[in-house]
Parts: C-alpha cells; sequence; structure tokens
C-alpha cells in the first residue's frame, strides 16, 4: 500500500467525484458552491515532508500542520465535490494562500462550466481580493463578514466601519426557522441596507437567531430589496451547516494521530483517499463499487456480503488502519528493514537481529 501511494496520482483517485460533479447539474439549475479552508494540525510532527506554520484552530498562534481547502457544490439535494487541495507553504511551488484558493475557484468553475456560480463562504474569505475573484465570470457571493473597515454606505455622508453599522441596523422582517445547528424553530430577525466598493453597489444582510447570542452578518452582490430577497441570502448560507459534516470529517481523519505518513505524496494521496471516502460517507458521487471504497471496507471488518451496504463505522475504522498501516510501511521502509524477515523474527525468534535489515 505504501509503494501504491508513492506512485499514485492524487488527482487521479478524484477524478470519478469531478466527473460526477460535472454531469450531475442541469445547464439552467442554480448551483451554490460552499467553500472551506481549515487548517489540519499536526503539532507532533516535525518529520512530514513540507510540514509548515498554520493557525490554530482556536486563533491562538501557529502549530504545525498543512492547510486543506474543500469546496462542495450543492443544488436542491443535489451535493457534489468540486474543489480539493491539500497545501503546504514549505512546497517549492507555493507562492501564496491566495495563488492556491485561485487555482481550486478555477478548477470548480471548468468541472461546473457555467456562469452565475455563487460562492459560499465564510469568515476567512473576507476580503476584497475574494469578492473580486468571486465576481469574475459573472458570478455572484454570499460571504459571512468578519472584518472591520471603512466603507461608503448608501444614503450616508460619511464613511462608517462595516460591522459597527451593521450592528445598529433595526430589524425590518421577523419569522420562525429551523435551525439544523440546534435541531429547534428560532426567531429569525432580519436587517439589510446596502454600501459602494469601487463603484458597485453590495449588500449587508444581518440575520440575528434567538438561538445564537451574534448575529450572522453577511455581504453579497445579489440583489436585498425586501424580505424575501434577505431571507434568501440567509438561505443560500446557511446550506453550509448542510455539509459542514463533511468539512468536520475531512479535518478530523487528516488530523488524527493515525495520519503521520513522512513523504509528501504520501500526504497528498491519503488526503484525496479521505476526500473520496468522505464523498462515499456524504453521498457526494464515491459507489460502494470503486476500488479503493471496497479496500478500506474490508480493513474496516465489512462483512462483504453485496445486500449489506457498508457504512460510516466501518469505513472510518477502515480509513483509520490504512493510515496506520501506511505509517509503518514508510517507516519499515525508511530503516531498510525486510518485512518477511522481520515477521519470521517476531514469529519464530532470530539470534541474528542485524538479519532483518535489507544490506
Amino acid at each position: 500500500m505504501y509503494n501504491f501511494l508513492r506512485k499514485a496520482d492524487p488527482e487521479k483517485l478524484l477524478a470519478p467525484l469531478f466527473k460526477r460533479a460535472s454531469d450531475l447539474f442541469g445547464i439552467n439549475e442554480e448551483v451554490i458552491v460552499c467553500l472551506d479552508t481549515s487548517s489540519i494540525e499536526k503539532p507532533h510532527s516535525t518529520m512530514m515532508e513540507n510540514i509548515a506554520k498554520v493557525i490554530r484552530s482556536d486563533k491562538k498562534g501557529t502549530v504545525n500542520g498543512f492547510t486543506l481547502i474543500s469546496g462542495i457544490a450543492v443544488s436542491g439535494k443535489k451535493r457534489a465535490l468540486v474543489c480539493h487541495r491539500v497545501f503546504s507553504r514549505e512546497t517549492d511551488s507555493y507562492i501564496s494562500d491566495n495563488k492556491e484558493h485561485e487555482a481550486e475557484v478555477a478548477r470548480a468553475r471548468e468541472i461546473l462550466d457555467r456562469q452565475g456560480i455563487i460562492w459560499n463562504a465564510d469568515r476567512l474569505y473576507d476580503s476584497w481580493f475574494f469578492i473580486d475573484l468571486f465576481l469574475q465570470n459573472g458570478d455572484h457571493f454570499v460571504i459571512r463578514a468578519g472584518k472591520n473597515r471603512r466603507v461608503k454606505v448608501v444614503g450616508m455622508k460619511e464613511e462608517v466601519n462595516l460591522l459597527d453599522w451593521a450592528m445598529r441596523l433595526s430589524p425590518s422582517s421577523a419569522s420562525y426557522v429551523k435551525v439544523k445547528k440546534q435541531n429547534k424553530r428560532a426567531k429569525l430577525e432580519l436587517s439589510w441596507g446596502q454600501f459602494l466598493y469601487r463603484g458597485k453597489v453590495l449588500n449587508l444582510v444581518k440575520a440575528r437567531l434567538s438561538c445564537f447570542r451574534n448575529p450572522l452578518i453577511l455581504i453579497t452582490d445579489l440583489r436585498v430589496k425586501d424580505a424575501d430577497e434577505a431571507m434568501r441570502v440567509y438561505e443560500i448560507y446557511s446550506m453550509r451547516w448542510a455539509v459542514e459534516d463533511y468539512f468536520k470529517f475531512m479535518k478530523e481523519c487528516l488530523g488524527s494521530d493515525s495520519f503521520q505518513v513522512r513523504s509528501w505524496q504520501s500526504i497528498q494521496s491519503l488526503s484525496s483517499i479521505t476526500a473520496l471516502t468522505g464523498g462515499y460517507i456524504y453521498s457526494l458521487g464515491a459507489e460502494a463499487d470503486n476500488k479503493v471504497i471496497l479496500l478500506i471496507a474490508k480493513l474496516g471488518a465489512w462483512s462483504g456480503l453485496k445486500n449489506h451496504r457498508p457504512g460510516k463505522k466501518v469505513i472510518t475504522r477502515g480509513l483509520m488502519w490504512l493510515m496506520v498501516s501506511v505509517s509503518v510501511d514508510e517507516e519499515l521502509d525508511r530503516l531498510r528493514v525486510d518485512k518477511q524477515k522481520l515477521w519470521r523474527a517476531i514469529m519464530w525468534g532470530t539470534d541474528n537481529p542485524d538479519e532483518i535489515f535489507k544490506r
């Protein structure tokens, strides 16, 4: 398996998912791409190739690790993976985080082959760079605001701080919605307003849910003239919650102690296998007859019965065993250990321990 990972093409491993995404959506369907960027923290790893410093999940300083970009396209009940990239600031090809994101956005546009994609992004993407990037190709965006800056509000003479202005907006509509995270209904109050960016009018929507202490402040280029259009912006952003389980799965698996391979090729290949596995568990296009999925299921003690589809626990367990197996194989290979002689020595003993090493 280790030799397979060293030779495997991470892009080809994900080709079935991207091909499925290309074929899934009708030409006239509205497609929303939920983007997520997270740090894969490896605080105790120092020997992994291209290990770099990344921002801790609690935002308190940095830690060793890698950065993961994921993107899932959504239209109604249809979902498909369109972005997957693990990158490191220590590789020779690295230029900047923005360039890495730009490449993934370009890949998603090529896969979906359409104009008018709506990019749904969290606070990390709240910058003029991403706003300009998302507005290319006739696309649109809904981004959760995370940075305060001076803006010119439509109808006001003086520039104001964006977030301060948003917090002062009074509710213009109220309704009750079901909140997936809380699994209950909550009161939703919506406010909206307009501000200028490079001569273009952008809209701000403040969504205050009674079950959360802080409101969601969203910025978008989509039209917001009334309560229905403000609700549409909120609903587009809330689609993130339907796919967050996949993002969490990727982060937990790649951040687990089982993921300890050293070579950059193996790191990328295992990350693609993890994405493929997540694509199976969360119905993003990977099928049970995929050879990699079948191998992982068998490692997780799947019965192999045709009428017994492997479940999440079996698949996750198999993925963890795969990661452990690859890590052990890689370390034995680094130490130049002959595996057959090692197992014979373990089973039957040996008077010459040095014979387990390759000459």
